[in-house]
């Protein structure tokens, strides 16, 4: 009976969730562009650490290596589209296809030798900066300066060229809402069930006849082929795409934080981390001249979390308005 009522709570808050990302659909008529660059950050982040989720929060194996799938992403088609002239709509799914499979490869190699925890999160990161030395010293890549897109005469949702932002804030907007609902669904799913007996206690699902490896591998090719096409859209929202910006360890962290900030394995834990994390560094930035101050934010939100909120921000913010039911 329990199951069933927290089942029926988080629906509702699903609904919840949908109808104000809905209503986030307005925010362009009344905000302006420095608001609205605001908004799209958080977006981006949102739906780039869900997918870190599935495997970071849902399954419990946490990679440090994702930047190297959304980099992937980004340099697959931009590549592809400064070279052959490809849509980068087309280039998105091949880049998703190519990060799934380099995903197939990883997972293979790392829980086939049993990597986990610690030594799991460094062989995917040592991963991550192979693919970030790659990119930077191969001609074919743009070596250290990268890949620049240039603007074409007739922008238009075709190439995802846009005289204004207001565009990709629209799809990101139905990106994260997508993956919100994908979250929630594969929570409720007979894989979401192993990934979270694997989470727990990988011996009791191996006892329980579940193939730990396996589901691992499915996990982590999903998550790897849903976070590629954030590096198209933001490959095509920044006009160039280069080794430090998409596939440094600065990335790879800012993608993890926040799921584990806003908490990990839950629904809207990477929303509301992405919020709290957005107006943390803007709030620095605000205080300070001297650039790079607001990354200092990230640090200071993250220890403040985990001492005053281990568990995450979403399962508080439930808490509260569980007693305020009450």
């Amino acid at each position: 009976m329990n199951s069933v009522e927290d089942d029926q709570k988080t629906g509702r808050w699903v609904v919840a969730a949908v109808v104000a990302i809905a209503l986030l659909a307005t925010a362009p008529m009344v905000l302006d562009r420095y608001w609205l660059s605001l908004l799209i950050s958080v977006l981006f982040w949102t739906y780039l650490s869900s997918c870190w989720n599935i495997v970071g929060g849902l399954a419990g194996q946490f990679s440090l290596g994702h930047a190297a799938f959304f980099g992937i992403g980004a340099y697959t088609s931009a590549v592809l589209y400064t070279r052959y002239g490809l849509s980068p709509w087309l280039g998105m799914f091949f880049g998703a296809a190519l990060s799934g499979f380099t995903a197939a490869v990883l997972g293979s190699l790392t829980f086939r030798y049993r990597l986990t925890g610690a030594y799991f999160a460094i062989g995917t990161l040592a991963f991550s900066e192979v693919i970030r030395t790659l990119t930077g010293s191969l001609p074919y890549f743009g070596q250290g300066s990268g890949v620049v897109i240039s603007m074409s005469q007739t922008p238009g949702w075709g190439i995802l060229q846009f005289q204004q932002p207001v565009y990709f804030f629209y799809i990101l907007l139905v990106m994260a809402a997508a993956m919100l609902v994908l979250v929630w669904t594969l929570k409720r799913t007979r894989f979401g069930y192993r990934l979270a007996c694997i989470r727990d206690s990988e011996a009791v699902a191996q006892s329980l006849g579940i193939d730990a490896n396996r589901t691992k591998l499915a996990a982590l090719v999903l998550s790897a082929a849903l976070a590629a096409p954030a590096g198209t859209i933001y490959a095509q929202y920044l006009m160039f795409v280069d080794p430090q910006t998409f596939l440094s360890l600065g990335v790879g962290i800012q993608i993890v934080l926040p799921t584990v900030i806003g908490g990990a394995g839950t629904v809207f834990g990477p929303f509301f981390g992405a919020i709290l994390l957005a107006t943390a560094v803007e709030s620095f930035n605000q205080m300070s001249v001297r650039p790079g101050f607001g990354l200092l934010a990230y640090g200071l939100v993250l220890m403040l979390s985990a001492i005053f909120l281990p568990r995450g921000l979403w399962p508080w913010i439930a808490g509260l308005f569980k007693r305020g039911r009450r």
